[in-house]
């Protein structure tokens, strides 16, 4: 399961580990794209956090086929 993300602004971040105790993940966004990638015997298969097809954008991934 993915979940959406909230921008949190730098000020934010003591309290948000103050109240998290370790128990959550924050990562910095760079510019690009997150993607679940399936390869298959036949296909290679992309997904975007919101579950829309996105292999099309990708073609020169097509090739990782196995």
């Amino acid at each position: 399961m993915v979940q959406l993300c909230t921008k949190l602004d730098k000020t934010e971040l003591p309290m948000f580990l103050k109240l998290s105790k370790g128990n959550c993940i924050a990562e910095v966004k760079e510019d690009g794209d997150r993607v679940r990638m399936r390869v298959g015997h036949k296909q290679v298969e992309m997904t975007n956090r919101r579950g829309k097809d996105v292999t099309h954008v990708y073609p020169e991934l097509q090739d990782l086929r196995g």
